[in-house]
């Protein structure tokens, strides 16, 4: 077939993602163009305000919501979408995680899609079907970060880590296919504990380039207790909750808040080279996105420990966008019915497509 014949399929897909950090919802748009990544076109951060960010904070570990909290959600997404100019064919809706139990076969992310202000069809309910299935749900975005290493041409195997309300990571070897070549896991704490404790002292929202915490002194004792815990010895795929070490928080309350932060900053770093003693073999560098790798003081870490961490705008890539990317990205996968999980990355059985499609009426 001569080549001017080949049906050209594109897809422009709005990416909307909140995370567990509770900083507000990230929009992205994302062109593919035969199932490849074309274009990254306008993206925009809608911050949560302080009397949103509470609400969402007092619903951590329920099952439900409740209309305020879901208002909360709507209108912050819808605000987000307000801001987007530039026209798109599908959403990816990932909703608010309020709670995640994968060991009783439970994930509760929460929002309708039916609520956002768009007319076109709407991918969302990302993570449920692959807890259902024995997965843990999370990470997802793996596969996204498999494309990005495919699309930028890398040969040796490369990490990615994502710091937000927690870490996770993603060994990529591109050499080989994404059910041979992909591990991820949450690897630790990332900002949750550090920001909820920076807003109760300070009410600032997060500690801004780790000034506060620039000052501070690890508490090495304290931070083995931490390293201690049981999650850094199970095997791997396994996936956290928000607040799973939240019981920390009594070991850092009688320090003063720079040391405190400074301790909690070496936590997610040593969260993140210990995920090394998991992989299949050892990575050329480690590629930063989230909102952590805007801390000074946690790159310095990661490059202290010999990390070789470089932030993800080394490779012309958006790091606050990186998962609101991702998540359009694996709209395109459910719509196309690909895998956007694999056993090696969430636990599930097999590669699962997951994911649900609303269609307004």
């Amino acid at each position: 077939m001569d080549n001017n014949d080949e049906q050209i399929e594109k897809f422009n897909i709005l990416g909307l993602m909140s995370g567990t950090s509770f900083d507000g919802v990230d929009a992205a748009v994302v062109t593919l163009t035969n199932g490849a990544i074309t274009y990254r076109g306008q993206s925009h951060f809608e911050a949560y305000t302080d009397e949103e960010r509470k609400i969402l904070r007092g619903a951590l570990g329920k099952w439900e919501a409740s209309e305020e909290v879901l208002g909360v959600i709507h209108n912050a997404h819808n605000r987000a979408i307000g801001a987007i100019q530039q026209g798109f064919d599908y959403a990816a809706f990932h909703g608010q995680t309020l709670n995640h139990d994968p060991a009783n076969g439970r994930t509760f992310q929460a929002g309708s899609p039916d609520a956002l202000n768009v007319e076109c069809p709407v991918v969302y309910d990302f993570r449920s079907d692959d807890v259902a299935k024995g997965g843990e749900g999370a990470p997802l975005i793996p596969i996204y970060h498999y494309t990005i290493a495919q699309e930028r041409h890398f040969k040796k195997p490369i990490a990615f880590v994502n710091i937000g309300g927690v870490s996770n990571v993603s060994f990529v070897n591109p050499s080989l296919p994404p059910e041979e070549g992909l591990v991820a896991f949450d690897c630790g704490i990332g900002n949750a504990l550090a920001d909820d404790l920076v807003f109760e002292v300070t009410g600032e929202s997060y500690d801004h380039d780790g000034q506060i915490s620039s000052t501070g002194a690890v508490n090495q004792d304290i931070l083995d207790q931490m390293m201690a815990h049981e999650y850094f010895g199970k095997p791997v795929p396994k996936s956290l909750d928000r607040d799973e070490f939240q019981k920390f928080r009594a070991l850092i309350e009688h320090l003063e808040l720079p040391d405190a932060l400074a301790t909690l900053n070496a936590f997610t770093v040593a969260g993140i080279k210990a995920s090394a003693d998991h992989f299949p073999s050892a990575v050329s560098h480690w590629i930063i996105c989230g909102g952590g790798r805007n801390n000074s003081e946690i790159m310095r870490g990661l490059n202290d420990s010999d990390l070789n961490a470089v932030p993800i705008e080394n490779f012309d890539l958006n790091g606050d966008m990186t998962e609101a990317e991702g998540f359009a990205y694996l709209a395109y996968r459910v719509l196309k019915k690909q895998p956007i999980s694999y056993p090696m990355t969430t636990c599930v059985e097999k590669p699962n497509i997951g994911g649900k499609i609303y269609k307004p009426a």
